[in-house]
């Protein structure tokens, strides 16, 4: 776990990285903000399973409702 920065479409975020590894799961980054973002303030994620590799990255943000 670390606190850093991280870039996605949306723009540049301050946030807490975590990398984790489960019996079910080889490799897992998190790059999250629970007082900025919905959905426990994922932001960014990145999992490999079963040479499987998933990306989530955070493309519009916005304070308030639009």
């Amino acid at each position: 776990q670390e606190y850093t920065e991280v870039k996605v479409p949306a723009g540049t975020f301050k946030c807490i990285h975590l990398t984790v590894k489960t019996p079910d799961v080889e490799k897992a980054e998190i790059w999250a903000n629970p007082n900025l973002a919905v959905m426990e303030g994922l932001l960014k994620q990145t999992v490999s399973q079963n040479g499987i590799d998933v990306a989530v990255e955070l493309v519009k943000f916005a304070h308030g409702a639009e």
